[in-house]
């Protein structure tokens, strides 16, 4: 054999040789060693616990806090800042009552706690001449202005009988058969008895008024007990305001019929619009009349006592009954204050107006609800089965799917579990209340969801950590390693608990084993 072929032949075995260590080197070791690199990121399909889940597919949003607002104090509504449907704010003013009357008697009384403030001053210092003067003269300035103010409350008290009998028998009898009689009847009708009979019964009771009312102004002197005059004008004022607004309401519901056309209909709105706003508008001038008279009366209680006081050599019972006068005096500001300030209804959280029951002039009396607000905290309803209610406790994870909003799922947690049962088509039930993190703005009220909720009971089941599982849209996969083949298996996702994912099918068993997704 000649060198030539020696070399050739050595030549060849050196390259099997080579691609012997080529393909074990760097293909089947490369393998090899990848495997080796690899055995962090591969695992072995188990059996292990994983947390039972207890579905409910009929669960509901409910409001964290529906709750009605009322007023602690009764009076007529001057406000509605807010209406149904709108969104409030905590703090917001919903609605107002009028507090004219309240805040002139608090404006009264802070001038009689500076006058008896100054009266307590005087005993302390002690009186002079200088000042003797001074108080005669205030004393007699008071007396002119009371015996002044006192014929401007005479004429509005005969101004505002004119008006309430005018509204009353000019502009409304006509409506009834009977109007002055004890048993009055209502020429139109709109089907709401209860109504009806409020305007009937309202009218038989204001002749009364009207005759009492009609005598004071006749009578009234300007030496009268004036203060308890008005009260009694502002009564029958209250009556027949309450009256103009029933029967304002019916005629706002009369439609055409027989013979009862439009233009009369028309012109019994405008009669009794016409009344209202005289009424008012008469009682708003008493009012004022009624102001200037209280301080001046204050202002003649005020100089009297001060003359009192300077004749009178000031003993120490004097100094304490004018610092309990002080006491007394704040107290009642200070209930008068706080009656103002329950005159508004704000509200208590952040929410949506629901329901509000009265209008605006409406006279409503004191503990009846006029507002419901409905929180924007929501949680969900979950009616657990009896079976089941040993099982689970508040704090447990809880998934919460809504179909109405795209089928998007929540998590959240239950937060409690109601402690009375409730039956429903004969099964017992315990309802909770599944708190939701981040929930969507879609979600409304009275939604129905799809509610899983985690036992604290385990059950045993195939499992693999969560992070070997590639999703793909609706679908889910797992790469499995047979020896040197590798392949996607499809598999469907169960309860996901603490790392690991429980397999509910698929064609993977217990040992296989399976590889992290390289990304």
């Amino acid at each position: 054999m000649s060198n030539f072929v020696k070399w050739i032949l050595i030549l060849f075995l050196l390259a099997a040789i080579g691609s012997v260590f080529f393909w074990y080197f760097f293909i089947f070791k490369k393998a090899d060693s990848s495997d080796v690199d690899e055995i962090s990121e591969e695992t072995y399909v188990e059996v292990g616990p994983v947390k039972k889940i207890i579905e409910i597919d009929d669960a509901r949003v409910a409001s964290d806090d529906s709750f009605s607002l009322a007023f602690p104090v009764s009076g007529k509504i001057e406000k509605i800042y807010k209406h149904e449907g709108k969104f409030v704010f905590e703090g917001d003013e919903i609605v107002k009552l009028e507090t004219t009357e309240l805040e002139l008697q608090s404006k009264i009384l802070q001038t009689k706690l500076l006058a008896a403030q100054a009266n307590l001053d005087k005993l302390y210092a002690g009186a002079v001449e200088e000042y003797r003067n001074l108080v005669d003269e205030e004393l007699s300035g008071a007396k002119y202005g009371l015996a002044e103010a006192s014929k401007g409350v005479v004429n509005a008290i005969q101004a505002l009988a004119n008006q309430i009998d005018d509204a009353v028998r000019g502009k409304t009898d006509e409506l009834f058969s009977g109007p002055r009689s004890s048993n009055p009847q209502l020429l139109v009708t709109i089907g709401n008895s209860d109504l009806e009979n409020d305007i009937e019964g309202g009218r038989a009771e204001l002749e009364s008024d009207m005759d009492d009312i009609v005598d004071m102004a006749e009578s009234i002197k300007t030496s009268d007990d004036l203060e308890k005059k008005t009260s009694k004008a502002r009564k029958i004022t209250e009556n027949t305001q309450e009256y103009l607004t029933k029967l304002a309401s019916l005629i706002n519901q009369l439609s055409v019929s027989g013979e009862l056309t439009q233009d009369l209909i028309d012109r019994y709105k405008s009669e009794v619009s016409l009344a209202r706003t005289q009424v008012n508008t008469a009682v708003a001038s008493l009012g004022l009349v009624m102001e200037d008279y209280s301080e001046l009366e204050v202002d003649r209680k005020v100089a009297k006592s001060k003359l009192y006081l300077v004749e009178a050599n000031p003993r120490v019972e004097d100094i304490t009954i004018a610092q309990a006068g002080i006491d007394e005096i704040s107290i009642q500001i200070d209930i008068l204050n706080n009656h103002i300030k329950d005159s508004t209804i704000k509200a208590s959280k952040a929410g949506f107006l629901k329901k509000i029951f009265f209008d605006e002039q409406e006279i409503i009396p004191e503990g009846v609800p006029e507002v419901i607000l409905e929180s924007v905290d929501l949680y969900v309803e979950a009616d657990i089965p009896e079976e089941n209610i040993s099982k689970i406790d508040s704090g447990v994870i809880a998934t919460v799917k809504f179909e109405a909003i795209g089928g998007k799922q929540f998590k959240g947690e239950v937060e409690l579990i109601e402690p009375y049962a409730i039956e429903k088509d004969g099964d017992v039930f315990y309802r909770s209340h599944v708190r939701i993190d981040d929930l969507d703005s879609g979600v409304r009220v009275g939604m129905t969801a799809e509610v899983s909720i985690e036992s604290l009971e385990d059950i045993s089941s195939l499992r693999i950590p969560i992070g070997y599982v590639i999703d793909r849209g609706s679908k889910s996969f797992v790469i499995v390693s047979k020896g040197l083949v590798r392949e996607e298996v499809e598999i469907e996702k169960g309860i996901e608990d603490e790392g690991f994912i429980q397999v509910q099918g698929g064609q993977i068993s217990e040992g296989d084993k399976i590889i992290f997704p390289k990304i």
